[in-house]
């Protein structure tokens, strides 16, 4: 969640912060763990990143925003399902609902729903 957070997943409508691209993503992510653990002041970074200045610059202009975005990139577990597998099989269209739909709208059905 954290990679995503800084990169963004334009799949999944995650904007990622400007400039936090796979590389040094991975090379920041890899020494500090967490969002939360990268240092604000990019002086303390005691490694090499290609463009760190700029990287921590945004990161801190748009901190609150990473996070959020890492928030959104983690899966909730704790949310009460009540429907069971069996509740959501398909079963192929409900024809008798399309039917009277289409009888509204005054489309001829039968045809293609019998």
């Amino acid at each position: 969640p954290d990679y995503l957070g800084l990169v963004g997943d334009a799949a999944d409508g995650i904007p990622g912060i400007t400039g936090w691209g796979a590389k040094s993503t991975a090379t920041v992510l890899a020494r500090y763990g967490f969002i939360r653990n990268i240092p604000t002041d990019v002086e303390t970074w005691d490694i090499k990143v290609r463009g760190a200045k700029r990287l921590s610059d945004n990161l801190e202009a748009s901190r609150d925003h990473a996070t959020l975005y890492r928030k959104l990139a983690v899966l909730r577990r704790d949310v009460p399902i009540e429907e069971t597998f069996e509740d959501c099989a398909y079963n192929g269209p409900n024809t008798k609902l399309v039917n009277d739909v289409c009888e509204r709208l005054g489309i001829r059905t039968s045809w293609f729903l019998d």
